[in-house]
């Protein structure tokens, strides 16, 4: 087991109380272990702002954690998270090391390990299928799709981070993008607009992984209910004994650990920008681009229906045509849906204490009131002179930029 004994300065010695803290997180959860990542639920109880964190280790004491990238983080760097010292104690894993561990690697020697799949070198193979990862079916190239695969590689061969390829519909471009980062070996996101595209792009290449929203996995505490992962009830006061084998716990950990992972745009920019789990590929396909705008302008968007502002409370400020004005309102506003969503959880409270399911049509306003809270926070952080109130209709308010382009490194930056 862990040793500490073994520990290489003092600087690095973990404290009494975070093994401490490891301890009692191991006693109401264990680590899932998929390949060399680990996965750790997060506990109300402790804290944790996030369902479930991911973990990696260099094997010799290193461990990185996705709490760093969080709020805060760079504290946690300094002394090594409870989180990493849970997963060392589990599985035996040394863990003396503070750092992250991109930037520790950053100023070792290159390893000398065999890499996960062959990467070839030289020109693009005669045959799609003679790259690794692509399927036999593919035996041939579609006229320029070869060329296409080339100029790809070419773009990132020149250091340059965006490609941006435009062709006709039916000349083979997810098999072009698909190809190209194969050939190179890189971990690979790949985004489309529908779960239909979605499901068809894993018809053609079976190794990818689809992952979709919360709403489209089942419930494990309540089976065979029509509450769904999206109405999550794992709470302090009542943990959800069957939190580790969530089907869509289960579903990202594996996209997460994939060589290609499929999502569509909404899930992209919510697991992205509000969770954090889905940033850092190696390399990022955004298909059908012209929908790109679209879809960043739906996520930054605030839209409160009637039955919101009246459940709030809520009116508009005196001045509507003033930036100041609706700046001083958000902040108001954004403490009034957070005393609905108080509301909510105080009448979610008695179900999950008698372990009895709770309504849908409460969990469904639990996680309408959970969203307006979030883009609320978004709201606040992101207008400005730019952005258009639209008050005029009787069933809701909404409020949205002129332009997107300041927000297009939501979806981005992630790849």
């Amino acid at each position: 087991m862990w040793n500490m004994k073994d520990r290489a300065a003092p600087e690095t010695e973990v404290a009494e109380s975070t093994i401490e803290r490891a301890r009692k997180r191991l006693r109401l959860s264990s680590p899932v272990i998929v390949g060399n990542e680990y996965y750790l639920p997060g506990l109300e109880q402790f804290g944790d702002a996030y369902d479930e964190y991911h973990l990696r280790t260099d094997q010799k004491g290193t461990w990185e954690c996705s709490c760093y990238s969080h709020y805060g983080g760079e504290f946690r760097q300094e002394k090594v998270c409870s989180h990493s010292v849970a997963v060392a104690l589990y599985t035996g894993l040394a863990c003396q090391r503070t750092l992250p561990l991109k930037e520790e690697l950053k100023q070792e020697e290159p390893k000398q390990e065999e890499p996960k799949r062959p990467i070839p070198v030289g020109p693009t193979p005669d045959r799609p299928c003679d790259i690794p990862s692509i399927p036999e079916k593919y035996t041939s190239w579609r006229p320029n799709q070869r060329e296409a695969v080339e100029w790809i590689l070419e773009q990132w061969k020149n250091g340059d981070k965006y490609a941006v390829l435009d062709e006709p519909t039916g000349s083979g471009k997810s098999l072009t993008a698909i190809a190209a980062a194969s050939q190179k070996g890189l971990k690979t996101i790949y985004c489309v607009a529908t779960k239909q595209l979605q499901e068809q792009l894993a018809g053609d290449f079976p190794e990818a992984v689809v992952i979709w929203g919360r709403d489209n996995y089942p419930c494990p505490r309540f089976p065979g209910t029509e509450l769904t992962a999206a109405s999550c009830t794992h709470r302090k006061y009542s943990p959800c004994p069957k939190v580790s084998q969530c089907p869509y716990k289960c579903q990202k950990r594996r996209a997460l650990a994939s060589a290609l992972a499929i999502v569509n745009y909404p899930f992209l920019l919510n697991e992205a920008n509000y969770v954090g789990q889905f940033s850092g590929w190696e390399l990022q396909i955004d298909d059908e681009g012209d929908l790109v705008e679209g879809e960043i302008m739906k996520f930054v968007s605030l839209q409160l229906t009637r039955h919101q502002l009246e459940a709030c409370q809520i009116e508009p400020p005196e001045y509507k045509t003033k930036l100041e004005a609706w700046l001083k309102w958000a902040e108001p506003t954004l403490s009034k849906v957070g005393e609905q969503l108080g509301k909510l959880e105080a009448d979610l409270e008695p179900y999950l204490e008698a372990e009895k399911e709770p309504p849908l049509a409460l969990m469904q306003e639990l996680i309408r009131y959970q969203r307006l809270h979030s883009k609320l926070k978004m709201f606040t952080a992101c207008v400005d002179e730019s952005w258009i109130p639209e008050l005029n209709d009787p069933e809701k308010w909404q409020f949205r930029p002129t332009f997107v382009r300041r927000f297009g490194h939501m979806l981005t930056d992630h790849g």
